[in-house]
């Protein structure tokens, strides 16, 4: 009989929302310490509290690269950490871009510390860098539906096959 694997997939920017974990931050304690401990890298690099941003600011959107891109990470790590707590490791970890960031943790590679560092500095230089530009995701078979948006855009069409 062929062995079921567990794999942990980690999503990247974008997946995030206000109050994402407020739950198990408020009734587990192996969660609240994970975050509390990357509070403090965020707060030692930024001056700013992610534990506030995440749970106890007023404002509804949740959007700012500088403090979502830790938030992010820091949860991922502060999830699988809850896992592992429970018993639950992975044969296989998977990060989708900043994703990538908590994979590299449960995979043993990085500390906790050092990808939410790695996090708060990769924001830090993507906001630095001020470049004007931004995303589309087409979900369309059909290339001449798009062609007149790409050209005005400047953009380049690529076709991943499915």
């Amino acid at each position: 009989m062929n062995k079921l694997h567990t794999v942990f997939l980690f999503s990247g920017q974008g997946s995030q929302y206000r109050g994402m974990g407020k739950a198990l931050f408020d009734h587990n304690s192996t969660f609240r310490h994970s975050l509390e401990q990357s509070d403090e890298v965020v707060m030692r690099l930024l001056n700013r509290s992610l534990i506030q941003e995440l749970y106890f600011s007023e404002q509804t959107k949740f959007n700012e690269l500088i403090i979502t891109h830790p938030a992010i990470v820091a949860v991922e790590i502060a999830l699988y950490k809850v896992l592992q707590q429970q018993g639950i490791e992975p044969d296989f970890v998977c990060g989708n871009s900043l994703g990538e960031f908590a994979a590299a943790v449960a995979g043993g590679i990085w500390t906790a510390e050092t990808a939410v560092e790695a996090a708060v500095k990769q924001a830090m230089a993507v906001v630095d860098a001020n470049a004007a530009g931004g995303m589309m995701a087409v979900l369309s078979h059909k290339r001449t539906e798009f062609e007149s948006l790409y050209n005005r855009h400047d953009l380049f069409l690529v076709i991943a096959a499915g």
